[in-house]
């Protein structure tokens, strides 16, 4: 059985590689950071769990979680009655 690497040789068949995009996937321009900055630090007085903040705001949890590290937020993952 020959491998498609074989095949392509043996044909003269070359295989485009595809250039790296530099950028995060969950990285938000400076202007919505600062706008979901405070929005998060809303959900933290309205009681909000993280979750229930990412459902509100329509972000993913990872970049709740990188904006809160980022901009050492405390933002705790449980409330301290069950800690």
């Amino acid at each position: 059985m020959a491998t498609l690497k074989a095949i392509a040789s043996k044909h003269a068949i070359k295989f485009q590689v595809r250039q790296k995009i530099g950028t995060v996937p969950n990285k938000a321009t400076p202007e919505l950071e600062a706008r979901l900055v405070v929005q998060i630090k809303d959900c933290i007085a309205g009681g909000m769990n993280r979750s229930q903040c990412c459902k509100v705001l329509a972000i993913s949890y990872n970049m709740l979680d990188r904006i809160v590290r980022d901009h050492k937020i405390d933002y705790p993952k449980l409330k301290s009655a069950f800690r």
